[in-house]
């Protein structure tokens, strides 16, 4: 080759080259490729499912919300709809078979399944309408082959992203929740299950649930609550029929064993009626919303409330008081010693006018205990009007002349007429109390009442000493004129005083005092001599004195046994007896390591 060659040669590569560079390229695939790259999920009007041989399933969306139309008119699943269509929106082929390609193939329509198609999948959205066609299942059975119509060629995609999201009937695609709660407005239910009945009221304003007959009483609204929570999460588990006119004797439901009904006002949003169970399935029930010629079963579990109620008092509020944030004062009457609670602004409460140190933690646990005092039995008499009758109805109860009430009160100024009274009494053993915005009569237990304090003097601080076993330099026990003396040499140290006999366990005795110097108070019981005998206190009964380094003395009492099971005890606070209940675990220390020998 001549050099005049070579040098062409070269020249016509450079400019080749030269020309690649000033080319445009064509930009990379970012991505894979949209099979329906306009659908558009929240444009879609209608979704249309034709299979091969069945029932068109047709779900429409009207003003937000998905109705299946066709083979039923019924609430859809919207979530399961949503699902598909954003699977749609975005789905990918695994292959695509180009149109040229299919020229070559002998009748490729049947090759493929498109021939006759076993299912049409039809979307509607504005004025467009996009088709679809599913044929075969490849020869591993993961994938299948799809068809857009008036797009060439064929794709082949993921089953599991295809067929497994297509409903194979209506029943797919029903909505499975028994109500939506939540979409209701409505402010009554009323209850049916047999003879027995309730109606509840929600108030407008606080949005609490009330008994509105066959009494007007105040309702357990956690209870209540609860129970609605159940019955939104309750989902249908079979769909059973559509007819109209079912046998609806068959199913239970004619009468039904249950009814629910929610009402606004005097109008019914919803009525739902409940059967037996299907004979091979105890734990289902037979249901229906009246309305929709649509039976159904759910579980039978969430309805159990509303199912095996003895009466309506189970839903009624089982606490005697709740305590609002408007009520600032707490006044107690009919004690011998009356006293008053305020509430503070950070929302504590202090005994009013006190002239001894209160126990803040006893006074936090009676507002809570009473605020949540329990109901132990709803009476059957209700408070009549007639003046005679209700005087003789209250004295039945101890409640005309009551031994204690407590008027709850928004301010200091409120007169009596304006507060919120609850009174106790009791007769033949037991106890009752009454609200005076309320008609009827609760019982409660004795135990309860006897936690209620009647008197000021209750609140008294509960830590009577501010010293420690370091400061305990001797203990004397006596009983019954014998003494025993202790002396403390220490820590765990301790030992028989020289004229006393007996013999002692150091870790006991030292365990034992250091109790009794911490916290021997459990309730303030008494104060005065006059409660001494009474309580079984004895002169010559058990008593412990501890004598300090400082030379003072303070000096327990132990008296009878309380009907808690706990100890009476007693000490001498401003010059006067102070009776308390004493922990029997305590009491049963004192008595074991703490005793006065009984021999010689």
């Amino acid at each position: 080759m001549s050099a005049k060659n070579t040098w062409l040669w070269i020249l016509i590569a450079a400019g080749l080259f030269a020309l690649i560079l000033l080319l445009p390229r064509p930009k990379p695939v970012t991505g894979p490729i949209r099979i329906l790259p306009s659908l558009k999920a929240e444009t879609v009007t209608a979704i249309r499912i034709l299979p091969k041989g069945g029932a068109e399933i047709r779900a429409d969306r009207t003003n937000g919300a998905w109705q299946l139309t066709r083979p039923i008119s019924y609430p859809a699943n919207a979530a399961a709809i949503e699902d598909l269509l954003a699977r749609f929106q975005r789905l990918t082929p695994a292959m695509h078979i180009a149109e040229g390609e299919l020229t070559n193939r002998f009748n490729a329509d049947e090759e493929f399944g498109f021939a006759d198609p076993r299912l049409t999948l039809i979307f509607e959205q504005g004025g467009s309408i996009i088709r679809l066609r599913l044929g075969k299942a490849t020869l591993p059975g993961d994938q299948e082959y799809l068809q857009v119509v008036g797009i060439e060629g064929i794709y082949v995609v993921e089953t599991a992203e295809v067929s497994k999201r297509i409903p194979e009937s209506a029943d797919d695609w029903r909505d499975p929740a028994l109500v939506h709660l939540r979409e209701l407005s409505f402010d009554h239910l009323a209850v049916t299950n047999g003879p027995k009945f309730f109606v509840l009221r929600r108030d407008a304003t606080n949005h609490l649930w009330r008994m509105a007959s066959p009494i007007d009483a105040r309702a357990d609204n956690a209870k209540i609550d609860q129970c609605l929570e159940q019955l939104q999460q309750t989902r249908i588990t079979r769909f059973v029929s559509d007819q109209p006119r079912a046998d609806l004797d068959t199913f239970g439901l004619q009468p039904p064993l249950l009814d629910l009904a929610l009402a606004s006002g005097t109008n019914t949003v919803a009525l739902l009626q409940f059967g037996k169970s299907p004979t091979n399935d105890t734990r289902q029930l037979y249901a229906q919303r009246v309305g929709r010629n649509t039976l159904f079963t759910v579980p039978l579990e969430p309805l159990a409330p509303w199912r095996t109620f003895e009466t309506y008092n189970d839903f009624r509020e089982p606490r005697l008081i709740e305590l609002p944030a408007s009520v600032k004062i707490i006044e107690a009457r009919g004690a011998s010693d009356p006293f008053t609670l305020e509430r503070q602004p950070d929302g504590a409460w202090r005994l009013a006018a006190a002239s001894f140190p209160t126990d803040p933690d006893f006074i936090k646990q009676f507002v809570s205990a009473f605020t949540n005092l329990a109901i132990a039995e709803f009476t059957k008499d209700v408070v009549p009007k007639d003046v005679v009758v209700l005087e003789q109805t209250l004295t039945n109860y101890g409640l005309l002349a009551p031994s204690l009430q407590y008027l709850l009160k928004s301010s200091a100024a409120d007169s009596p007429s304006n507060a919120l009274a609850v009174s106790f009494g009791a007769n033949k053993e037991k106890f009752y109390a009454r609200r005076s915005d309320e008609p009827p009569v609760y019982e409660i237990s004795a135990a309860d009442f006897r936690r209620l304090p009647a008197a000021s003097w209750q609140f008294r601080d509960r830590h009577l000493w501010d010293f420690t076993t370091n400061d305990v330099a001797t203990l004397a026990s006596r009983q019954d004129g014998r003494v025993l003396r202790i002396q403390r040499r220490g820590p765990f140290q301790w030992s028989v005083a020289p004229g006393s006999q007996g013999s002692i366990n150091d870790l006991a005795v030292e365990d034992t005092v250091r109790e009794l110097i911490q916290g021997p108070v459990l309730a303030w019981v008494a104060r005065g001599d006059q409660a001494l005998s009474r309580l079984g206190f004895a002169s010559t009964g058990r008593q412990i004195t501890l004598e300090l380094n400082t030379g003072n003395q303070v000096t327990v009492q132990f008296g009878g046994q309380a009907p808690s099971g706990d100890q009476y005890a007693a000490v001498t606070l401003e010059g006067q007896p102070w009776v308390f209940e004493m922990a029997a675990s305590l009491y049963r220390d004192i008595q074991t390591y703490l005793s006065v020998p009984t021999g010689p």
